[in-house]
């Protein structure tokens, strides 16, 4: 995660699905610096009384790019106005390759990898350590976009465009990979009345959600406000709510107006003699979905006493 506002709630999320054993969080450079990712992730885990989760302190920078962010979206902080405390230091932190690497050669069942930042220590961890990737289940990415252009620029969204060359090594890895993209993050949206209802809940994760959601909404102008990284976290626990095609994916690393870019081919035929798009590799694109079976399993969830 690059924890800000919207990857803070699909943090709440998953901490409080009883069926999900949540390993490990990594924290990667993104929306803010590593550092105040760390922060933020730790400040979350322990206002949901999770400190027992471990947190690892990722990279700092892109494999090969200078380092870019969303400051100017969500403040300095990431965390848009949001004050928490519970922080640990992040220079306490053990590596993030270390804590991911140790979590997946735990014995027992496969390990899902839900990211909702750049995939900038994925990238790496399977370069480090390709013999780990046999314990990886399937890998969700909030990511890219299948037709809708981008956010950071016209044709790029910001987790792709900040480390095009880590998603293009993931994407071509041989992991099962699902691409939660633009064209469903967009649509997914708690209205007046959920943030009322989860401001009422009985537990933290409730009212932490409730508060990040209303910043959110103020931020955005917007009335209810997007669940945004939530919606990947609850498809990779309720796939049943995604209409999923399987298609080929490539990410532009070159183009001087659409580096970036997921290109997506959507082709039902194509030419004979063949053409790029033959070395692409095959993504499961998260295509449309039930939006607001996405927000009642989010309510539903995190207004949960434990």
């Amino acid at each position: 995660m690059d924890t800000g506002l919207d990857d803070a709630l699909a943090l709440t999320y998953l901490a409080h699905r009883p069926d999900v054993t949540l390993c490990a969080v990594t924290c990667v450079s993104g929306c803010v610096d590593v550092d105040t990712v760390s922060r933020n992730t730790t400040a979350v885990l322990a206002t949901l009384g999770r400190p027992d989760v471990p947190v690892g302190r990722g990279s700092a920078r892109p494999l090969t790019a200078a380092r870019a962010s969303a400051e100017w979206v969500f403040g300095p902080g990431g965390m848009g106005d949001v004050e928490l405390s519970g922080a640990a230091n992040p220079a306490d932190l053990p590596p993030a390759l270390e804590v991911m690497r140790r979590s997946l050669a735990q014995p027992g069942p496969r390990t899902t990898l839900v990211c909702t930042g750049p995939l900038t220590n994925v990238a790496l961890l399977l370069r480090a350590f390709p013999e780990v990737a046999h314990q990886v289940e399937a890998v969700y990415v909030m990511g890219g976009s299948a037709v809708a252009g981008g956010n950071e620029t016209p044709a790029a969204e910001s987790n792709v465009l900040y480390d095009p060359e880590a998603t293009d090594i993931v994407l071509r890895s041989g992991l099962p990979v699902i691409l939660y993209g633009l064209d469903v993050f967009t649509r997914v949206r708690a209205s007046e009345e959920d943030i009322a209802e989860l401001e009422n809940a009985p537990g933290p994760g409730g009212r932490l959600a409730a508060r990040i959601l209303r910043d959110l909404a103020a931020r955005f102008a917007t009335r209810g406000a997007f669940l945004g990284d939530a919606g990947v976290a609850v498809i990779a626990t309720e796939r049943a709510l995604a209409d999923i095609r399987r298609l080929k994916v490539a990410v532009e690393l070159q183009g001087r107006y659409t580096r970036g870019a997921t290109v997506v081919d959507r082709r039902e035929t194509r030419p004979p003699h063949g053409d790029h798009a033959d070395e692409w590799p095959f993504v499961d694109v998260v295509w449309d979905l039930d939006d607001a079976g996405v927000v009642s399993h989010f309510i539903k969830t995190v207004t949960r006493e434990k």
